[in-house]
Order: structure tokens, then sequence, then C-alpha cells
């Protein structure tokens, strides 16, 4: 009498490793991708945010250089361009520490405020050979502010 044994073969365990391996290859490519889109979505909506916050602080009259808002008061001109530097958070921080840059022109013309507000991620994203990224472009035209004279 013959024994039978149960178990699985060194051939059929190899085969399974294999198709393993080759699965999570694809599971931890899609992780990434998912980590870089969620972080893509913050990195647009906080921009966006900042962005708007600042045009709408410039079209109530507030001046760069004497303003009580600190977004405003911390920009530092440059080359007819205003700079600032946000850290992971968006928090306003040093140009050594910056992941985004944003870069703020202003002029007018014919009685209209231009305001172009432009931030960009100074570094990539996982598993991305990008060495700069925009990541929002906002124009606005306002009519400048009339002031009273009372």
């Amino acid at each position: 009498m013959t024994k039978k044994r149960s178990g699985f073969t060194l051939a059929e365990m190899i085969i399974a490793v294999a198709i393993l391996s080759v699965a999570s290859v694809y599971v931890v490519q899609m992780l990434v991708v998912t980590k870089n889109l969620r972080t893509r979505s913050y990195e647009i909506d906080r921009s966006v945010r900042i962005s708007k916050n600042i045009i709408e602080l410039i079209s109530s009259g507030e001046s760069i250089s004497d303003s009580k808002d600190e977004l405003l008061l911390k920009m530092q001109a440059e080359d007819g361009m205003y700079i600032l530097n946000f850290d992971e958070d968006f928090n306003i921080t040093q140009e050594k520490d910056a992941l985004y840059k944003l870069f703020m022109t202003m002029d007018t013309k014919d009685g209209l405020d231009n305001i172009n507000i432009k931030i960009n991620r100074l570094k990539p994203y996982i598993l991305d050979n990008k060495k700069s990224l925009e990541i929002s472009d906002i124009n606005s035209i306002k009519m400048q502010r009339i002031k009273s004279n009372n």
C-alpha cells in the first residue's frame, strides 16, 4: 500500500510566488498613483483657497506693504513679482524649507486690476521625474476700487 501525500509541490509553490509577486507590483503602483492623486487634489484645493484669499484681500483695498494679513505682509518683492514660500502643510516658511512657491504679478490697465497668481510644487511626487509642477494658475481682472473722499 502506498500512502498518498497531501500538500504542494515545489513547482506549485514557485509558480504561486511568481504570480503573487507580479500582482503585488501592480498593487504597489496603484497605491503610489492613488497617493499622488490625493496629494495633488489637496494641493489644488489649498492653492486655490490661498489665491482666492489674496485676490479678495487686494480687491478689498488691502495694500501689500502695510497689510494686517500675514499672507500679504510676508510677500517678498523680486523682479516686479511677489513671492511667497510654503511648506508641505501650506504654512508660510523660508525658501530653504519650501515645498511650494507662490508667484504673483499685479498691474493696472484701463482702470482694471489684473492679478495673476501661480503656485508651483518644487519637489517631484513619488516615482515622478518632473522637477517642478504648476499646481494652480489663477488670473483675476477686477475694477479698481473707487476711494471715497469723505
